[in-house]
């Protein structure tokens, strides 16, 4: 029978936060991969209004490597990987929608509903999609081939879709 894996402690978790923050990063998730002591690894994920860049990455895991011994679940941590959100992961946060203005986007609202189109922009309370075109012709567009606003409350994910 597979051990669990250890749940990350809250303090420990604040802490990470608090070094995120200190370098103007959000903490999105922490991972815990591996079940065996000392083989376990720790997958930080992260994200910012601006990006990701390898130097925040590289900062965050310098700044914890400060405070491992001083943390008994991190100093049980075979290794750690600060990573950024992967293009396929979806969006949780209202700040993470600007950066992604003019890409495609596909939303599951509360309701159920899919809605596919462009980001156009970003208002206080949501987004507005404009219809996703190709060429002519109007492919999954939203509801009459007009912009469509979709408050932040009423998503369930979003998730940005890459054009090949």
């Amino acid at each position: 029978m597979p051990a669990n894996k250890p749940e990350t402690p809250s303090e420990t978790t604040e802490a990470i936060s608090t070094i995120c923050r200190g370098f103007g990063v959000y903490l999105l998730e922490i991972v815990v991969r591996g079940s065996l002591p000392k083989h376990l690894i720790l997958e930080i994920i992260i994200d910012s209004e601006k990006g990701i860049s390898h130097e925040d990455c590289r900062s965050v895991s310098k700044a914890l490597d400060k405070i491992i011994e001083h943390d008994s679940f991190l100093s049980s941590i075979a290794t750690f990987e600060v990573l950024s959100p992967g293009v396929d992961r979806p969006l949780s946060e209202p700040w993470q929608f600007p950066k992604h203005k003019g890409r495609l986007l596909k939303i599951s609202t509360l309701s159920g509903e899919i809605i596919t189109g462009i980001l156009h922009k970003t208002i206080e309370s949501g987004i507005v999609l404009a219809p996703q075109t190709h060429g002519r012709k109007t492919l999954k567009q939203p509801a009459e081939n007009t912009e469509r606003t979709i408050y932040y409350s009423d998503i369930s994910s979003a998730v940005v879709l890459i054009k090949f």
